[in-house]
């Protein structure tokens, strides 16, 4: 049971756009829960589906226990950005809760170019072979709300999309390093 929470709110800046900050926030984010490790700390987006941004201006993370939000400190994560947001204390999660939402990663997995990619690569055939196998192929898009991340591995910039399930119960279970998960469901309010 998720009962104790921390929530980040980005500071709007008109010299800073939201998705450089989520970017950035949720970078750190991140590497936090990477470096925790346990899979027990999971994020909720409050402004999910906001029309001005999409993914709002807030991030929650919560857990069972106060002292696993207190190893996280995500206040020293953020250091280095603390003009751009707030970090609250340690919060009890109200009593009142009637709604629970699953937030987790969606990924396109259909794109012609990395399929072709990967069928030249493993029939031993160049890009261009490999791409007539998929000219007939649609092209699937995802419009669900996302934020844009750096692989600090490769520099890649990646997009992760986030969907998000309301449902009338919580459930448990465990997170991934983005702390999403399509098995539990975390408070909403």
């Amino acid at each position: 049971m998720m009962t104790y929470y921390i929530e980040i709110k980005l500071l709007h800046d008109p010299e800073i756009g939201l998705g450089f900050l989520w970017k950035k926030v949720f970078t750190q984010i991140h590497l936090a829960l990477v470096e925790q490790g346990s899979g027990t700390i999971g994020v909720s987006f409050p402004g999910y589906g906001d029309k001005i941004f999409p993914m709002g201006d807030t991030v929650r993370l919560f857990a069972a226990t106060q002292g696993e939000l207190e190893v996280v400190d995500i206040s020293k994560w953020m250091n280095r950005l603390r003009d751009y947001v707030t970090i609250t204390n340690v919060k009890k999660v109200p009593n009142d809760i009637d709604a629970y939402a699953q937030f987790f990663r969606v990924q396109v997995k259909t794109g012609k170019g990395r399929l072709a990619r990967r069928y030249a690569k493993r029939h031993d055939v160049n890009y261009a072979e490999a791409m007539t196998h998929y000219e007939q192929m649609e092209e699937k898009t995802l419009t669900l709300p996302f934020i844009m991340l750096s692989s600090l591995s490769s520099s890649q910039e990646m997009k992760l999309f986030i969907e998000r399930n309301i449902l009338n119960e919580e459930r448990s279970g465990s997170f991934n390093s983005y702390g999403l998960s399509r098995e539990v469901a975390v408070p909403l309010f």
